[in-house]
């Protein structure tokens, strides 16, 4: 490569990451609650559009704790400062916020059963978080909205399912529904909370790949919450490794890989080879 053509691909590539948007932006968060001392703390990361970061570490190391913190469902008390999509999320009154998480935000959770209404059939469920989310009334516009849906998530037969309950599925299927109705406002991030820990591994493969693919065409940003060094590897960008409350490594995920830079970050590393995954 001549040295002028490698002076243009360094001026591309600032030029690309000059526009790339942060979906998430998260400076100095500490959560506590009154009963004990702060169980996060000073905890700053970024995630671009189209970006995965994962966040890893053992149970009880905080990690749900800041996904509930960054969008204001905790009742711990919080400092520092999150921004979604540029927005303060500290500085909004209730109703702001809540109109920024319904336009911008989706939640994929850990167990699709227990997410859904096990007695209401899906139909019921999709048309009502579609039409909420999207302002919608028309009957006939939320359906094909829905079953447009269930087919960018791979259900084609979404007459079939439509009126079917949750019991009458697999949790591969159930996890797709969820899938598609956070998908249904065009989210700029994505919070997914070990969203596959309870699909056995070829559906967790499955279920990722497709968020993979969804994010290639939609651009959002996405919070990947595991505790699984297999899954980080595979499917993130840039991993953030907590531990006891505090993010000790921050890093892209094949440089984290290559030269992990704390003891706790190695023996996550070797714990996965030892379940014979390749790096």
């Amino acid at each position: 490569m001549t040295s002028q053509n490698s002076s243009l691909e360094v001026y591309l590539n600032i030029q690309m990451f000059s526009v790339l948007e942060k979906a998430l932006s998260v400076s100095d968060l500490s959560v506590g609650y009154q009963d004990k001392k702060s169980v996060v703390r000073n905890v700053s990361f970024d995630i671009l559009r189209g970006q995965t970061l994962c966040l890893v570490g053992e149970s009880g190391s905080g990690k749900t704790t800041i996904a509930r913190a960054v969008v204001g469902l905790s009742e711990a008390w919080i400092q520092g400062d999150v921004r979604i999509d540029g927005t303060s999320v500290f500085d909004l009154d209730r109703d702001a916020k809540r109109r920024l998480l319904k336009k911008k935000v989706s939640f994929i959770f850990q167990d699709p059963f227990g997410s859904l209404v096990p007695i209401l059939t899906v139909g019921t469920q999709m048309k009502r978080v579609v039409g909420f989310r999207n302002g919608l009334r028309d009957k006939t516009v939320i359906r094909q909205r829905c079953f447009d849906l269930l087919a960018r998530v791979g259900m084609s037969d979404a007459e079939n399912i439509w009126n079917r309950t949750p019991a009458q599925l697999s949790g591969g299927m159930c996890q797709r529904i969820m899938i598609a109705m956070a998908m249904c406002v065009e989210p700029v991030l994505v919070f997914a909370d070990e969203p596959t820990s309870a699909l056995d591994a070829m559906t967790q493969e499955t279920i990722l790949s497709l968020l993979q693919q969804l994010q290639g065409t939609s651009r959002f940003g996405m919070l990947f919450i595991t505790h699984d060094m297999r899954l980080a590897a595979k499917y993130s960008d840039m991993v953030a490794v907590l531990y006891n409350g505090e993010i000790i490594e921050l890093n892209e995920i094949h440089r984290f890989i290559r030269e992990p830079k704390t003891e706790y970050a190695k023996q996550l590393l070797e714990s996965a080879k030892r379940l014979s995954v390749a790096f």
